[in-house]
């Protein structure tokens, strides 16, 4: 019997140090890294003036692609240009809603919007960059492959003379797996 009352002590004791031993393993030596509120504004505001540029630049090239007739072309950079001109205004808006924030002491929601204008400024680089491409030679609108071949084939064939009649070959391979 005092083997069981030991035993049952062991548990009990094991058991109510385990709460212990996993509070003590929570790492708070990390500090939380924010962006400073000047670096938030001065950076939503040169992002806001970047994406801007883009816009007037884009619509330049899309003039430019209407006056010399390029349909195509013009359709394309269209294209790119609502989807800037899209992300302007989500960008104008979480400008807003960030200088709000960071008013109210919110820095959390302020962090969430600034990186919000960010993730915009990079799609209006790649947006402004496809705009580029839609004008010249060769140019595709999304979701279409322009590809071109050129075959030189003579009147020999290469495919004959293999040995292999009909894919058959006439030997099992062994009943082999590499999933054993």
């Amino acid at each position: 019997m005092s083997r069981t009352i030991r035993t049952l002590l062991a548990v009990v004791a094991l058991a109510g140090s385990t709460p212990a031993l996993a509070q003590d393993l929570v790492d708070t030596t990390t500090p939380h890294t924010e962006t400073s509120v000047k670096v938030m504004i001065q950076g939503a505001k040169d992002a806001l003036s970047e994406m801007t540029g883009a816009d007037q630049a884009v619509g330049k090239n899309l003039d430019s692609a209407e006056r010399a007739g390029d349909a195509s072309g013009a359709e394309c950079i269209r294209d790119r240009y609502s989807k800037i001109s899209a992300l302007i205004a989500v960008s104008s808006r979480a400008q807003t809603d960030m200088n709000t924030a960071l008013a109210s002491k919110q820095d959390a929601r302020a962090d969430h919007e600034y990186r919000k204008i960010q993730v915009a400024l990079t799609k209006a680089r790649q947006f402004r960059a496809e705009a580029l491409a839609c004008q010249g030679e060769g140019a595709v609108a999304d979701g279409q492959t322009q590809v071109t071949v050129s075959a030189n084939l003579g009147t020999t064939d290469d495919t004959q003379g293999l040995g292999v009649s009909d894919g058959v070959v006439g030997i099992d391979p062994p009943r082999t797996t590499p999933f054993n």
